[in-house]
């Protein structure tokens, strides 16, 4: 883990103080060394001993694509680089709240989650950046309640664009990650295939899920158990959880988590028309679950 101190300098970058920091790095704001009002996060990996020149080409590589990617619900990377054996990505600071974090602040019934229709409008918005990211021929690949932003006035961002990817280029898959392993997580990813779209897919419902239900599809005790639910056990039917959920609903869940790519929707688009179609009539009343301070 990142363990360089606040006011290190990356690139044109100087962090001002830590706001995060897991086993795959740390997530610092700054700002611009000539506008000190700026506001910056930077988002920091460890590249392993005597590993840079082969990494950090590659690294190099795909940060150009994700660069190029602009869209109004994606949080864009505006620099990249290394220091050292330190490889930087830097993306606007959002002053926002991530749905895990709205989340947490819920009993996690359903009837603490948002209606149908607020749940809609998060889908429709995490959809048309998932769908420039496709487009682009990328893969999110974190498509998950931490890297989903809200501010107070509703806006929705997907941040982390391309980091998947960059850990899976700087860390030894030998080892497991929560990055990679969680609730979240294709099946397929869990045995070592290529990020996708349908991954992308795959990730979306469950969070989806989440919303409409209060859990996420699978629990478990260990990474092992979980790696299992993902791959052979079929999500629990929405409306056995929660009375006003249609039949239609669980059937949407059922494609969009199926356990083989090709068994899923053939784009997020078909996903996000095949959700708006299920809950037709059952949008429900606006909460207050995205009030953001």
């Amino acid at each position: 883990m990142d363990k360089l101190p606040v006011n290190q300098i990356y690139g044109d970058y100087e962090c001002t103080h830590l706001l995060s920091a897991t086993s795959e790095g740390a997530v610092y704001k700054a700002h611009h060394v000539n506008n000190k009002d700026s506001q910056f996060a930077v988002r920091t990996l460890q590249i392993p001993d005597g590993k840079l020149d082969e990494v950090l080409q590659e690294c190099n590589d795909h940060m150009k694509e994700v660069k190029a990617i602009t869209a109004p619900n994606i949080v864009p990377v505006v620099d990249y680089g290394n220091l050292d054996y330190t490889y930087y990505v830097i993306m606007p600071f959002i002053a926002g709240t991530s749905l895990r974090s709205l989340i947490k602040r819920t009993d996690r019934t359903p009837k603490s989650m948002p209606s149908y229709g607020e749940i809609l409008e998060l889908a429709k918005a995490l959809g048309d950046a998932l769908t420039i990211i496709h487009d682009a021929g990328l893969a999110h690949g974190a498509v998950e309640p931490r890297n989903i932003l809200i501010t107070s006035d509703k806006s929705i961002y997907l941040t982390d664009i391309g980091i998947s990817r960059l850990v899976k280029i700087t860390f030894s898959l030998q080892a497991t990650s929560s990055f990679w392993t969680g609730k979240y997580t294709a099946p397929e990813i869990w045995n070592g295939e290529r990020i996708t779209p349908s991954s992308d897919q795959y990730s979306l419902a469950c969070v989806l899920y989440l919303l409409v239900t209060g859990s996420a599809p699978f629990q478990a005790k260990t990474i092992f158990e979980m790696m299992k639910l993902h791959e052979s056990t079929i999500i629990t039917p929405p409306h056995y959880i929660r009375d006003d959920a249609p039949f239609e609903l669980t059937l949407f869940f059922l494609t969009a988590t199926a356990k083989t790519p090709p068994e899923r929707f053939r784009s997020i688009q078909e996903l996000i028309d095949e959700f708006e179609e299920s809950i037709t009539g059952q949008e429900g009343e606006p909460t207050h679950f995205f009030d953001v301070p």
